[in-house]
């Protein structure tokens, strides 16, 4: 139901994870009630304010938590969509309510809340079980036919486990394929074994010498508002000291400006751009580009400046 039921968290790490039809069960007015402090959909990611035992007592502040959401992608199949859409009062479930998006959207209040790459694609597992089957167990939950509350069990035997696995969550999307840390696959690398293997290759070489470069080290945010006018935001994360350079390009590939070129120590940082060249002329509508660079490390984001 909750993948991530840690709502105060004040430094964390949320990176390469694959959310495939969680918390399908979706949500009535009385459940948004009574699991969110606002009354809002509780989301796949889901953020609260600090309590005064947080902040009072054991001295934590709002504008120092730190969270990095990195590579995630999350997902609902036919099945549970269309069991949402059937019942007018019943929400989905987005990956962050308005609540948390606007936490991470709030450069001001919370300079250290990085989300990056953030995907909602279908990963065309081989074999995730049947979706039906877990919808019908959900409509049964909700009618009172069925009276286990943890979740659907395939074969109804509430203390055995099926092993090994009927399921085969390997996968075809390419881009998810490529999407994590390192360009391995985003969600469990035990069901791509050759990739496992680099990865632990890749891992290994990485603790030998601590000067690799690593996509962990550094990492580059949407800019928002996107699309913007006149100006927007783009935020960073630099997780060991280097030179870093933020440069804006046009469509054509021409430099428009450099935002940032300067030696950064570790922390997490946010650039305005202000919709001029480096002549201070104001551009003119359209798609452009903004890419960081920092030690080997190259992302490239695309905004779009709407007049």
């Amino acid at each position: 139901k909750w993948p991530i039921q840690w709502e105060w968290q004040v430094n964390a790490e949320f990176s390469d994870n694959l959310f495939y039809n969680i918390h399908s069960m979706g949500e009535f007015p009385s459940d948004k009630a009574g699991q969110d402090v606002d009354g809002l959909e509780f989301g796949i990611f889901n953020l609260f304010k600090l309590p005064a035992l947080f902040t009072d007592t054991l001295g934590y502040a709002e504008k120092d938590r730190k969270v990095d959401l990195e590579n995630n992608d999350w997902y609902f199949s036919s099945e549970v969509t269309d069991y949402w859409n059937s019942i007018d009062s019943l929400s989905g479930e987005p990956f962050m309510n308005s609540r948390t998006q606007g936490m991470f959207d709030s450069s001001a209040a919370y300079p250290y809340l990085n989300e990056v790459n953030t995907m909602n694609l279908d990963p065309g597992f081989v074999n995730a079980g049947d979706p039906a089957k877990m919808v019908q167990w959900i409509k049964d939950l909700r009618a009172g036919v069925e009276t286990s509350y943890w979740g659907y069990d395939p074969d109804n035997d509430r203390f055995g486990i099926t092993w090994p696995l009927p399921e085969d969550l390997s996968y075809t999307n390419q881009t998810l394929l490529t999407a994590g840390k390192g360009g391995f696959p985003v969600g469990d690398l035990n069901w791509f074994p050759d990739k496992k293997a680099e990865w632990e290759d890749w891992v290994t070489a990485i603790k030998k010498d601590k000067n690799i470069t690593t996509i962990s080290d550094f990492s580059l945010g949407k800019n928002y508002p996107n699309p913007f006018n006149p100006s927007t935001t783009i935020k960073y994360s630099v997780k060991r000291k280097a030179d870093v350079n933020i440069t804006i390009y046009n469509l054509l590939g021409q430099k428009i400006v450099t935002l940032v070129n300067s030696n950064h120590n570790i922390g997490n940082y946010s650039v305005l751009w202000n919709g001029k060249d480096l002549h201070g002329n104001n551009m003119a509508s359209g798609v452009y580009f903004y890419k960081m660079q920092a030690d080997g490390f190259v992302k490239t984001g695309k905004m779009l400046l709407m007049k």
